[in-house]
């Protein structure tokens, strides 16, 4: 067996999360788990660094998982991404080292927020940012609202009830308000 770890990209538009759920196989850890098994014939379970919930979407999630195929992972990420929908893309495959997990080998993550300042939605860009319909914005403020978040806090209050995670104590480095262009932040 060996252990690949993939950089994963997906739309979680019409998706119920990451996480394999019983009453749904619309997840991404099961759309994944259904195409790893189609190309390598192996019932692969997989770990992904992080949980999104249902209509998030991810550019970078980092997931692994083993197989014994010994194909190469360049036939393997093409045979992969020919079997999944098109709004679920591998973008890059790497073998590591039987003990890799993801979740516990994290250095960071990186999470974006999209805000339009606008009263006109968009067909294109719905799926991807949260309209403000408020001609006046403070970033300045908001921007200092953000920095009470930087540093070592406890995030219990944000998780789930009954959650299985030992330490809700995370640290934001760093927590950036910007305009990216007229009306979007």
């Amino acid at each position: 067996m060996r252990k690949v770890v993939c950089v994963v990209e997906y739309r979680g538009t019409g998706y119920n999360g990451w996480q394999r759920q019983k009453n749904t196989a619309s997840t991404f850890q099961e759309v994944l788990e259904r195409a790893i098994s189609k190309v390598t014939g192996n019932n692969a379970i997989v770990e992904a660094s992080s949980r999104t919930d249902t209509g998030v979407h991810a550019v970078g999630q980092v997931v692994a998982f083993s197989v014994s195929s010994k194909l190469s992972l360049c036939v393997l990420k093409r045979a992969l991404n020919a079997c999944l929908p098109r709004e679920v893309r591998i973008r890059s495959l790497l073998e590591v080292p039987q003990d890799f997990h993801p979740r516990r080998n994290v250095k960071y993550k990186r999470y974006v927020y999209l805000l339009a300042l606008t009263s006109a939605t968009s067909a294109f860009w719905s799926d991807f940012v949260f309209y403000v319909r408020k001609r006046e914005f403070d970033l300045e403020l908001l921007q200092r609202a953000a920095n009470l978040l930087v540093g070592h806090h406890d995030f219990t209050s944000f998780s789930a009830a009954g959650g299985n995670d030992r330490s809700c104590w995370r640290t934001v480095f760093s927590f950036r308000v910007e305009e990216k262009s007229k009306g979007l932040i």
